[in-house]
């Protein structure tokens, strides 16, 4: 019981970061791989704030990092407005 209440509290935070990377179009901007500068300069966002939220949806596998170049996963993908059955504006608006 304890563990489940701990990991209700845990949960939201990577909500957060999913709905702050469809707000951002952070998914959508990443169509090929990039690095935290390289995207920051694109999204007129601080470097350091965006290499953050990153790493944190790194954590849950919502972007991959390779060789310091951020790219898409397979969940984030369906966070994109080009795929067909995105859910990106439900991810908004939930």
């Amino acid at each position: 019981m304890m563990n489940e209440l701990k990991n209700m509290f845990t949960e939201h935070w990577k909500y957060l970061a999913v709905n702050a990377a469809c707000k951002l179009d952070l998914f959508d901007t990443l169509e090929f791989p990039m690095t935290a500068k390289e995207l920051s300069e694109k999204l007129s966002l601080d470097e350091r704030n965006l290499a953050t939220l990153l790493k944190a949806l790194c954590s849950i596998d919502f972007l991959k990092s390779t060789n310091g170049k951020f790219s898409l996963t397979e969940k984030s993908e369906l966070l994109t407005e080009k795929h067909p059955e995105s859910l990106k504006y439900a991810c908004m608006n939930w």
